[in-house]
């Protein structure tokens, strides 16, 4: 087999595995549900209540705020958060921000890593280095201490549900927002036009993330083939894992944190996996013998976040 069709495999598979962990993390797996006597943490509160740190955001005049200023300003908690408990609490208050998707987003990723981690065992491998595994260790602290406030109840997908079924979850845009993203896969080409439309010009990495290669993937009307379409150009899928690699890091030229304390990368490599400084220096990795590949990916990167800020859709149709 040619190197260039193993190497078009091996991201092939990368992409399927991102892929799976998005929908794992938004839907979580299979966990015990609490009693009401196990309650031990603060459900959706009354809209009077007032989160530190949220006080300051400027709305309108009918007292509505537009979709980008909330997301830019939970992104900004959601990127520094140290304590997922206490941003979680706060996220809560504000459904108006994106609130409940944002929190929601990271009770499912600590239930993840707490239910699925794969960290003892990639410490305990006897091949790895002495610095590896202090790489390995020092990224399962991180999340452990990012996720070790929360009780299992709290993360618990009868809590989580009654999260998004709260009479709050109504007042959030950006969940409704990730209710659409099914119809980016629809036939009927306008209710997807409609859909990725609000999708990309709401500009927020987590639902772009979430979406993932669904906001430029289409059949090719020519040939049949599977691709991505973007600037008027159509890259197959087989022939161009560039832009798959471009989608992967697009959230993190739309704002959202993708250094190693980012939930992909610190994951990534306290499941043994592999440890890097980014995502970047992960998609650098795979790319190290395609000279020219990684610029190229970046670029495409960059234009497609470009055309979002710029609300130009056009560009992924």
């Amino acid at each position: 087999m040619k190197k260039q069709s193993i190497f078009y495999i091996v991201v092939a598979l990368f992409l399927i595995i991102l892929g799976v962990f998005a929908l794992v993390g938004r839907n979580g797996p299979a966990n015990s549900g609490r009693s009401d006597s196990e309650r031990n943490f603060p459900q959706v509160p009354e809209r009077n209540a007032t989160a530190r740190g949220f006080e300051n955001v400027g709305v309108d005049s009918a007292g509505v705020g537009s979709v980008k200023v909330f997301s830019d300003h939970m992104l900004t908690k959601y990127n520094q958060s140290k304590n997922i408990r206490d941003f979680v609490f706060q996220a809560l208050q504000h459904p108006e921000f994106g609130g409940i998707y944002y929190a929601t987003d990271a009770l499912k990723k600590c239930q993840n890593f707490l239910l699925n981690s794969k960290s003892s065992q990639a410490m305990q491998s006897k091949n790895q280095t002495g610095i590896q595994y202090a790489a390995i260790s020092g990224a399962a602290d991180f999340l452990q201490s990012r996720c070790g406030g929360l009780l299992p109840t709290d993360f618990s997908n009868e809590h989580i549900e009654e999260i998004l079924s709260s009479d709050a979850s109504k007042k959030d845009p950006l969940l409704k927002l990730s209710k659409e993203i099914k119809n980016l896969t629809s036939s009927d080409p306008e209710k997807r036009s409609r859909s990725l439309e609000g999708i990309l010009l709401s500009g927020d990495p987590l639902v772009v993330q979430e979406a993932g290669s669904r906001i430029a993937l289409q059949t090719d009307a020519k040939t049949g083939a599977r691709g991505y379409r973007f600037e008027g150009d159509f890259y197959p899928i087989h022939a161009e894992p560039d832009v798959g690699l471009a989608l992967y890091i697009l959230p993190c030229s739309l704002g959202l944190d993708c250094g190693n304390t980012d939930w992909e990368v610190a994951v990534r490599c306290a499941n043994g996996a592999e440890c890097a400084s980014s995502r970047q220096e992960i998609v650098a990795n795979m790319l190290s013998n395609r000279p020219g590949s990684y610029q190229k990916v970046m670029d495409i990167s960059l234009r497609m976040a470009r055309a979002i800020q710029q609300g130009n859709i056009a560009a992924f149709q």
